[in-house]
């Protein structure tokens, strides 16, 4: 019999190890259900996957230039034309191949990373070869009816190779995805993060008895709250915070290490961190070059202080108490759902001995284990369904 071929489209090669990590485990999942070839490919190529069409991609550069002088429909329009010119053949050679067409990009939004334009011509393609798509646990951005990109976001959610959209995000991105975005004709539900099955994809032990006495703390980029969270909070506050969280855990006596998802802009401020308190280099480990070597890292602390929100859902897959940041919904929800919220510190609590306080009441706090494993049996159930 002849093996189901199911294109994967995630966003795996922008340096953060969470985005690989929700590819693999999505990957995971689709092998799990049996007599399938994955075809993995990248969301975003780089120019070297798509340089044997030079000719478009120089057709593309005048209007990505051009694009930056315009502001609001005019830009959008305009940056949806070179998405076109430049990635349109390559999306086209990798639908054809396939039989059915999973994306495990973890967003539907459309105000950062371009994501309306992408799915609206990958859904368009899939429509056109007649590829079914499954939209996998997506978090659900918040709908703006004015800017033109949401509305080219619910019609690429409403073509008709669309044939399952799933959520993240609980009954309440449920209900938000089902009211903004889809018609009733389109199979919806919730799920958990397919991250949630990092032991089984990584092989790697889920305890609730830690060997190590270290906590690791997450860090961010400059800028991620002026960019997703309309509370403010600034650069400076940010990087005061890191320092009050240090000061606090060595006065009561925990020890701690710096790390990161791996994106270059989070590895800075943890550099910064390590010069402005004189610290020893040893206090950052190295930034993780894959997925697996993100779960390595954060299966070896004792408790982990999140911002980056796959390093939050690993620690919860491995059994690793964590507490975090709020700057945007999918942290929210992801807590709700972990039935975890009252660890994580919205703007108003963002204070060191207040982060400190959850982290440890994070620490000796019994986790619902059994609410995880029923999120990670719908996951594994919506992509099973698609298959077959």
């Amino acid at each position: 019999m002849e093996k189901i071929k199911i294109l994967l489209l995630g966003l795996g090669n922008i340096n953060n190890a969470g985005d690989e990590i929700l590819i693999e485990t999505t990957e995971w999942l689709v092998k799990k259900s049996g007599g399938v070839k994955i075809i993995r490919k990248q969301l975003m190529p780089a120019y070297k996957e798509i340089i044997k069409d030079y000719k478009t991609c120089i057709l593309a550069l005048p209007l990505k230039y051009l694009s930056r002088a315009f502001h609001g429909n005019i830009k959008y329009r305009m940056t949806n034309i070179m998405y076109k010119i430049k990635y349109k053949r390559y999306f086209r050679d990798c639908i054809k191949k396939a039989d059915k067409i999973v994306l495990p990009v973890g967003m539907l939004k459309y105000t950062t990373q371009d994501l309306s334009y992408l799915f609206e011509m990958i859904n368009g393609l899939a429509t056109r070869y007649n590829k079914p798509v499954l939209m996998s646990a997506m978090s659900i951005a918040k709908p703006d009816k004015h800017d033109w990109r949401y509305n080219q976001l619910v019609k690429a959610v409403n073509l008709p190779c669309v044939k399952s959209i799933t959520t993240r995000d609980g009954k309440e991105g449920l209900t938000r995805l089902r009211k903004y975005y889809t018609k009733e004709n389109i199979h919806t539900d919730y799920v958990g993060d397919p991250a949630l099955w990092i032991p089984e994809c990584y092989q790697t032990e889920r305890s609730v008895v830690r060997q190590s006495n270290i906590i690791g703390i997450n860090v961010i980029r400059k800028g991620i709250y002026s960019a997703y969270s309309d509370k403010p909070f600034s650069d400076s506050q940010m990087i005061n915070l890191y320092k009050e969280i240090i000061t606090e855990l060595e006065r009561r006596g925990h020890q701690w290490i710096l790390f990161c998802n791996g994106m270059q802009e989070d590895y800075e401020v943890a550099l910064q961190l390590i010069d402005e308190l004189g610290l020893p280099s040893e206090k950052l480990l190295p930034a993780p070059n894959s997925g697996k070597e993100l779960v390595e890292m954060i299966s070896s602390f004792k408790a982990v202080f999140g911002a980056r929100l796959h390093a939050c859902i690993t620690a919860v897959s491995l059994g690793v108490p964590v507490s975090g940041l709020l700057w945007d919904d999918k942290l929210e929800c992801f807590s709700r759902t972990m039935k975890i919220r009252q660890f994580f510190s919205d703007v108003e609590e963002l204070k060191g001995n207040l982060v400190v306080d959850k982290l440890e009441a994070a620490i000796n706090h019994e986790f619902d284990f059994w609410n995880l494993d029923s999120y990670k049996t719908r996951t594994s159930g919506s992509i099973k369904d698609f298959i077959s």
